[in-house]
């Protein structure tokens, strides 16, 4: 548990007081709002809430909830998601329009957003060791925070498999630059991770093996979307790519954003709005590529059939197409993503 505050700490809640009549004393404060404030990890609320020198307002206790709606309402949006793309995928029985790097890329990301998320909560080594460098402020990472990684892990290997399962284009591989990257990433996470258990804690803790996790994540986010808009612009269509996915995403990122600065400000520490930096980031970077793709969509190529979508068929059918349960060759990271893509479609299947 992180160590209570003294009296002075109460400061940062000095502007929240005006924002609502005072309660009753803190022994009629349900215990519910209780188990809430010490579980979210604030410090300075749950200091005031268990009777820290005031009253707490209600105005406080509406931010908190206010927070939460907030958590939840983004981890929906960003969980509902990945379930346009999916079922796009089932209805065509095709992963034509999708970058396989993207594909691959998201599966790890989520890996490693999902390690970051769950070892904030579930170790109190790497919740120690972060008190200690931040004057005993807990890291702002929630459960809700962990729930969407788990699920968008599960989600990115349901697209995975259908990698496997469903037709695809001779041309969508995994490049080899990607390819390094994944075996890097797995080089560094088991060497950093050998190297705390060995006891190097004095060169390196375990919350920098979390961290790096954050991090890895971050790269992810940046770098899994830029194959995609790779793809859309060889082939002059966003065809087979559910903008349903980005615009629920974009929501999601707005909303994280909210209910991190609200975080923040509750818990009188203007660093927590950076301590939590893989969440901060995923956010800022997730709604930068968003607009990116909305733009591609919606004003330079939209989901129809380009001649070059046919151009691409007439090659695939020469070089022969990848099939079900066939893995995705490498190739070399100049190739151009194109897919071979059924001239006849019904108006329902473009997205």
């Amino acid at each position: 548990m992180p160590s209570m505050p003294t009296a002075s700490s109460s400061a940062p809640l000095a502007p929240l007081l005006a924002l609502g009549p005072h309660l009753p004393s803190s022994s009629s404060i349900p215990s519910s709002y209780m188990a809430i404030t010490s579980s979210i990890a604030w410090p300075v609320a749950a200091h005031a809430l268990d009777g820290g020198g005031q009253n707490p307002p209600q105005g406080v206790l509406l931010l908190l909830a206010l927070s939460h709606l907030l958590g939840w309402s983004y981890t929906a949006a960003w969980g509902l998601s990945f379930l346009p793309q999916i079922l796009l995928n089932a209805r065509r029985h095709s992963v034509t329009g999708i970058s396989i790097d993207f594909v691959a890329l998201n599966l790890v990301g989520f890996a490693a957003y999902a390690a970051y998320n769950l070892a904030f909560l579930a170790s109190n080594t790497v919740r120690r060791e972060y008190r200690e460098r931040h004057g005993g402020v807990d890291n702002v990472v929630r459960w809700n925070d962990a729930a969407f990684a788990v699920w968008a892990l599960l989600c990115a290997s349901i697209q995975l498999g259908q990698v496997y399962m469903y037709k695809r284009a001779a041309s969508q591989r995994l490049s080899h630059f990607n390819t390094l990257v994944l075996y890097a990433i797995g080089a560094l996470v088991l060497g950093s991770s050998l190297l705390c258990a060995s006891g190097g804690e004095e060169r390196l803790q375990w919350l920098d093996v979390v961290t790096g996790f954050g991090y890895i994540k971050l790269w992810i986010s940046l770098s899994k979307y830029i194959p995609q808009l790779r793809v859309n612009a060889a082939r002059r269509s966003t065809r087979g790519f559910s903008i349903h996915n980005v615009l629920l995403d974009a929501a999601g990122g707005t909303l994280s954003l909210a209910q991190l600065a609200l975080d923040a400000r509750l818990s009188g520490d203007p660093a927590a709005l950076t301590g939590d930096s893989a969440k901060l980031g995923l956010a800022i970077i997730s709604l930068a590529m968003d607009a990116a793709l909305c733009v591609q969509h919606y004003a330079l190529y939209g989901p129809h059939e380009s001649p070059l979508i046919r151009m691409h068929e007439s090659a695939d059918e020469e070089g022969g197409s990848e099939h079900a349960g066939e893995a995705p060759a490498l190739a070399p990271a100049s190739t151009a993503d194109t897919e071979r893509t059924p001239l006849l479609v019904a108006s329902s299947d473009r997205r």
